[in-house]
C-alpha cells in the first residue's frame, strides 16, 4: 500500500533495517560536517536521527506512525515507560527542529545531543534486540 508516495512498512524487520540505515547515514553526515564544517550536513544528520527514532519507536511499540505531530509522537514515547526511549525523544526532537530552524541550537549543543542519542540508540537496540 502506498501512502503519500511512500510504501508503508509493516514488518518489524523492515523497520529495524530502515532504522539501522538512517543511523548509518546520520553518522556519515556528521563525519561530512566534521570534514567540511558545512552546517547543512549537521542538519541532515539530525533529521536522519529523527527518522531512525521514528522507525525504532514503531518497531518497539508496533504502532504505525504516519502523522499526528510532535505531541502524538511524544505521547507514544511516554507510553512505553522506558526511560531511555523517553530520554532519546528529548535528544532527537530538538535535532528535528534544528533541521528546519538552524539557529535553534548551537553547534556544540547539536553535537552533544547526537553523541547522547547514539549511546541511547545502542542501549535501546540491545534491550529490544533491534538488529537487522
Amino acid at each position: 500500500m502506498r501512502v503519500g508516495g511512500f510504501r508503508r512498512i509493516h514488518s518489524k524487520a523492515e523497520k529495524v533495517r530502515h532504522m539501522a540505515e538512517f543511523l548509518r547515514l546520520a553518522r556519515e553526515e556528521r563525519r561530512q560536517y566534521e570534514r567540511t564544517r558545512n552546517l547543512a550536513y549537521l542538519q541532515q544528520a539530525g533529521n536522519k536521527l529523527w527518522n531512525a527514532y521514528i522507525f525504532m519507536l514503531e518497531a518497539v511499540t508496533g504502532v504505525e506512525i504516519t502523522a499526528g505531530g510532535m505531541n502524538y509522537i511524544r505521547n507514544i514515547a511516554l507510553a512505553t515507560r522506558d526511560k531511555d526511549i523517553k530520554a532519546l525523544y528529548y535528544d532527537v526532537m530538538p535535532l528535528h527542529i534544528y533541521y528546519y530552524e538552524p539557529g535553534y541550537l548551537g553547534v556544540e549543543e547539536v553535537l552533544t545531543k547526537m553523541r547522547r542519542a547514539y549511546k541511547r540508540f545502542a542501549k535501546i537496540r540491545k534491550r529490544y534486540n533491534l538488529y537487522a
